[in-house]
């Protein structure tokens, strides 16, 4: 339980930009995953607010935060090997050199958000199977929910001894009501 709740609480510390750039997050399943030339790979990862690049062999070269206001994000790889990406909250519209530099902020009218190009499909990076609740708050609040009814479970006498005294204390109701 304890464990999906640091998850939780980690990928909002993430969000917050509170990590290094040389901190790799454990991506999970991203959003976007742009396949840029020489084998390079753009992970788009909205949870946690950041953007990763990795080389041919996912080894981790940049990371960046975009700060998007705990909301979703788009990024459109330009030819110049830039990024441009664009907010939900906010409306924001940053252009990012591949190292993570911004090099432009302005706003957009927001209605255009749902007619954005989406230029990658979804893909999902090399994550150990024990830092996956690290990627997502659904899989966060999964192992904790888990993790709670474990423990909730794991010692039948207490559950019995909790059934027995919600029965004393409906009986005890039930006959001091009726008075």
């Amino acid at each position: 339980m304890a464990y999906g709740i640091s998850a939780f609480y980690g990928l909002a510390f993430s969000a917050r930009g509170s990590l290094p750039a040389s901190f790799e997050w454990p991506m999970g399943r991203a959003d976007q995953l742009i396949e840029m030339p020489y084998g390079r790979r753009i992970a788009v990862h909205p949870a946690s607010a950041r953007i990763q690049v990795y080389d041919r062999d996912w080894k981790l070269l940049h990371a960046w935060v975009v700060h998007a206001g705990a909301g979703d994000f788009r990024a459109i790889q330009l030819p110049d090997e830039r990024l441009v990406v664009w907010t939900v909250r906010g409306a924001q519209r940053y252009v990012f050199t591949l190292d993570g530099t911004q090099v432009e902020q302005t706003s957009y009218p927001p209605e255009q958000y749902q007619r954005l190009p989406v230029t990658a499909s979804p893909g999902y990076g090399p994550t150990p199977i024990l830092l996956w609740p690290f990627s997502s708050s659904f899989a966060a609040w999964s192992v904790a929910v888990a993790g709670g009814l474990l423990l909730v479970y794991s010692d039948p006498k207490r559950l019995e001894r909790k059934r027995t005294e919600w029965w004393l204390s409906f009986l005890v109701s039930q006959l001091f009501l009726k008075r």
